[in-house]
Order: structure tokens, then C-alpha cells, then sequence
């Protein structure tokens, strides 16, 4: 079990946990100070919308992990159906070769089957799973689970109450991002309505929609009723920390690199602060900036506090809102004049509401910039400067503009193929002779396999012949690791000391292995 980090003895510090949508948003994550990162496959997952990872990109994000010390947690967080067992186990298979931190997952036949087939998979239950009580949780220990993900509804004094009831289980709570309007893993509503199910990792987020509610007589009122403000609990890491919290846990496998990267950095800072470290007020206030830009909904602290929910509904509009970027003084002839309270650059992205109606909203980009008050053209623009810029509608005097992205945060993409893949090393005993190369493989052993070693038999005849200097066969030897993308790769051990081979009159006259020469074209078409 991973056990949150005690620092200076000052109180455990939870680890940090943020979503891997993609291979560049993983990076992003890491080089935003993550512990761990959770993602999926394409299958099995609870966001099959997300661009995930195959089978190579998962390797190559292991390998780059474990030598940063990173933990990986692979969803598996969908309830699976009895025509799938076959093409599950295929990946658990894989799995149990590459094996991650741990395993995700929301179906109790599902951990069954880890715990008697591969027991040496570590299981976490999804907040899918909806474990709403430690009585719950407490079945879930004697199956084997080693972490609860508490549902998104619990509150400060439950996780006090499930850390006090189960001493040896961890608890991971979620602290930032999307808020679902049901309950954790009950919710059926696309299913119903659109024939895609939530537990199949294909809700459409109907929650999001636009209703209208009939009211008296000819009277109805239209909004986004069901749409839920994010969650931002970066100010209560402490409290989290304190009532038992292991891991805090973002939202966002649909989200892109620069949030990954500006929210790690924020509860990063958080985290560190707990460890008597970490940045100052005025950093700490950028990097809540930064996140905001990325990605933000109106916040709320949601059910942390107080039951049935804390201020959760944003009716009026479900999207990114961003932070704060000045007030409006004036509006109009396609102009506006904006007394700023953060940085603004050309091509950042702003967000303003039409005649301050907020279901108008208005998204805009930057096109020029010039200070109010000397009227010179700028780049860049400070906090307390006021500027004018194009806008293409006007708004009341007082109102806000926001900032919704900023070219400053965008980030490099990285190419998965920039990063080597993990391979499994398979021993083999390798025979050289006039016969031709063979090969005694001792493979790892399955479950459910026969036996784990394989032999593969003499090819063609070879034309052995003396090196003209020493050790080359064995350089040459290294095309055995040139496996391509392949998940293995060999480790060939020379068997045998000597060969025959035949002399200049009609005798033949042992020779080393080491002295011998065969064209490394030859040795790789074996």
C-alpha cells in the first residue's frame, strides 16, 4: 500500500494524484509535481472519449515513471459484462507483465477475479463502485481492496468516520475539477434518455444540457438546471490532510496538458506548504490564476461541509469561466476599455457575456492591445494597467472579462516516441553450431499457462567462420535487443564454450564461441 509521506514530522502529506487522459497531458502532469497519475485503456474505462493509451504508450509512460519514482494507476472503473471476461483477461494478463500501482476498478466481479487470478495486482474501488459506508468498505478490505476512492458527495466528517473505522485502509478523496449530479455511480440518466450508460464509460453528460421547466400557464423558464459548478478544495488541503485523507485526487482525463500542468503546480504548492516548504503567498496566488485559465467553472466546496451540497448549481452557464481578468469602464463602436486585475498578451482567449446577459456568453481572442492612457500599442499588458482593446460586443460598465486561456501556459507536445518503452526481459540459453542457432527461453509463467519455458530449434546451417578480432560475435550478439515495439526483449546466453570447425586439412579444430564471425544481417534474419 502506498502510505502518504511524513515530512519533518510534521503531518502526513497525501499524495497527489491527477488524470492521464493522454501521453502528453501524463508528461504534463509529472512536470507539474504529481505523485501519481490514473488513466485508461480504451476499453474498460470510464472515459472512453479520451484519447487513452495502448498497449506501447503504457509501456512508455512505465518506463518513464519508474525512473522518476511516479505511481501509476490504471482505471479498469466500468462494470464488465460476461462477454467481455475473455478480452479482459487478455489485459490483466498484460498488466500482470507491466504491472501498474495499482488496478481501478468499479465491478465486484472484477476484483473476484484479480484476487484469484492475478493476486499480485494491487485493487483500488472506484468511486463508481458508490461506497457509501465503512460497512462497505470494510467488504471491500476482505476482498483484497487496499483504497477506497470515497464518492464525490462524502464529506469531511465521513472521511474522519471511515478513516477512524478502517485504520489500515487508504482513503482518496477527490479535490478539484467536475462535479457529477448523481450519485457516484448511479447514475442513469444517459443511459435512459440516450442509450449511453455512465458505467460503460459513455455518458454523454446530459447533466450539461439546456431544459426547459414548464411554468404556470404559458410561462416557462429555460436554464441549465442540472449542471454542477467545479470543485475546488485547494484551501482545505490542510483539513484533508488532517481527517485522514492518503490521496487527493483531480478530475479531467478529457482535460488537456495545461491543466494537468497548472493544477498539479497549485495543489503541488499546497502539498509542499504542508511540509513546512513551498512557495510564498504570491506565487501560490499565480499558480490558482494559472489553473483557473486552464480550466475552471464557477468553484464550489461542494458536499464537504454541508449535506445535500454547498452552492452547486451554475444554471445560468455550464462552461470554462476562467479567472478574473479586469472590469469593463467602457464599451462600444467594437471597442472596450478594461482596467485589468491579472496579465493579458495578445492571442490570450477572454470571455465576456453579451449586455451582461450571462447565458450570452461571448469568447474572444485578443487581437490588439494598447494602453488607455498613452494609446501605444503593447504586447503585454500588467495587473492595474488600463487598457483598450477589439471586442466584438459591448457589455454594461462594471462587468467582467475574463481570461480563458493564455498563450504564456501553452506547452510543447511531446511525441510518445521520443520516450523508450518498458520491456520484460526473457532469458534465454543460446547454442551455436554448424546446425544452425538455437534457443532455450525461460518465459515468465501465467495463469493458466502449461509451462513457462519455450525452445525454438535450429534454422538454417551456418558458415561459421573466425573473427578477425576478438569478442565480436558477442557485440554482435546485442541485435537481439532491436525488438522494435515489441513488449519483450531477449537476453541471450552463450551455452558451450567451443565449436568445431573445419581446419585446412581434413580434420576439424574446436574453436571459441568468442573468436567466431557471423554477419550481424545473418544473425538478425535468425
Amino acid at each position: 500500500m502506498t502510505q502518504p509521506v511524513t515530512t519533518r514530522g510534521v503531518r502526513s502529506v497525501p499524495e497527489l494524484l491527477l488524470p492521464a487522459g493522454s501521453f502528453d497531458a501524463a508528461i504534463a502532469a509529472i512536470d507539474g509535481g504529481a505523485d501519481a497519475l490514473y488513466f485508461g485503456f480504451a476499453s474498460f474505462s470510464a472515459r472512453k472519449q479520451a484519447r487513452n493509451f495502448d498497449p506501447v504508450d503504457y509501456r512508455r509512460l512505465l518506463r518513464h515513471a519508474r525512473q522518476r519514482g511516479i505511481r501509476l494507476y490504471v482505471t479498469l472503473n466500468t462494470i464488465v459484462l460476461e462477454r467481455e471476461l475473455e478480452e479482459i483477461s487478455r489485459l490483466l494478463v498484460f498488466l500482470s507483465r507491466f504491472p501498474p500501482d495499482a488496478l481501478i476498478v468499479q465491478d465486484w466481479g472484477l476484483v473476484r477475479l484479480v484476487r484469484d487470478r492475478f493476486p499480485a495486482l494491487a485493487l483500488h474501488a472506484s468511486t463508481q463502485m458508490a461506497v457509501q459506508t465503512p460497512e462497505a468498505a470494510s467488504l471491500a478490505a476482505e476482498l483484497g481492496v487496499s483504497r477506497i476512492v470515497l464518492p464525490r458527495e462524502s464529506s469531511l466528517a465521513t472521511l474522519r468516520r471511515f478513516a477512524a473505522a478502517l485504520p489500515s485502509m487508504e482513503f482518496e478523496v477527490f479535490v478539484h475539477g467536475a462535479l457529477c449530479y448523481s450519485f457516484s455511480g448511479l447514475c442513469l440518466a444517459s443511459g435512459t434518455l440516450l442509450g449511453r450508460s455512465g458505467n460503460r464509460g459513455e455518458c454523454a453528460q446530459v447533466c450539461r444540457s439546456y431544459y426547459n421547466a414548464p411554468g404556470d400557464g404559458e410561462r416557462s423558464e429555460s436554464s441549465y438546471w442540472f449542471s454542477c459548478k467545479d470543485l475546488n478544495l485547494a484551501a482545505r488541503v490542510a483539513e484533508l490532510a488532517d481527517a485522514g485523507a492518503a490521496s487527493l485526487k483531480v478530475e479531467g482525463r478529457m482535460k488537456a496538458p495545461e491543466y494537468c500542468y497548472s493544477v498539479a503546480q497549485l495543489y503541488r504548492g499546497m502539498l509542499d506548504r504542508l511540509a513546512g516548504e513551498g512557495p510564498d503567498d504570491e506565487e501560490l496566488a499565480r499558480r490558482d490564476c494559472a489553473a483557473r485559465i486552464a480550466f475552471a467553472r464557477s468553484p464550489t466546496e461542494a458536499w464537504l461541509f454541508a449535506r445535500g451540497g454547498q452552492d452547486m448549481i451554475d444554471a445560468q452557464y455550464p462552461g470554462h469561466r476562467g479567472a478574473l481578468a479586469g472590469r469593463i469602464v467602457e464599451s462600444g463602436g467594437g471597442r472596450i476599455v478594461v482596467d485589468l486585475e491579472s496579465r493579458l498578451g495578445l492571442r490570450d482567449g477572454l470571455l465576456m457575456f453579451e449586455a451582461g446577459d450571462p447565458r450570452r456568453p461571448l469568447p474572444f481572442a485578443v487581437t490588439g492591445l494598447c494602453d488607455a492612457r498613452t494609446g501605444r500599442e503593447i504586447v503585454q499588458a500588467r495587473p492595474g494597467m488600463r487598457v483598450e482593446l477589439e471586442c466584438p460586443a459591448s457589455a454594461p460598465t462594471g462587468s467582467e472579462l475574463r481570461r480563458i486561456s493564455a498563450r504564456e501556459q501553452d506547452r510543447r507536445r511531446p511525441s510518445p516516441e521520443e520516450y523508450a518503452p518498458e520491456r520484460q526481459a526473457l532469458d534465454g540459453d543460446l547454442r551455436i553450431g554448424t546446425e544452425g542457432l538455437s534457443l532455450h527461453i525461460r518465459a515468465p509463467l501465467f495463469p493458466g499457462a502449461g509451462r513457462n519455458e519455450i525452445d525454438i530449434a535450429p534454422g538454417e546451417q551456418l558458415d561459421l567462420q573466425r573473427s578477425r578480432r576478438p569478442g565480436g560475435l558477442l557485440d554482435a550478439l546485442s541485435v537481439f535487443s532491436e525488438s522494435g515495439d515489441a513488449d519483450f526483449v531477449l537476453v541471450p546466453h552463450l551455452v558451450g564454450g567451443e565449436v568445431a570447425l573445419p581446419g585446412r586439412d581434413a580434420h576439424s579444430e574446436n574453436v571459441e564461441l568468442a573468436a567466431l564471425f557471423i554477419p550481424p544481417s545473418r544473425l538478425k534474419r535468425e
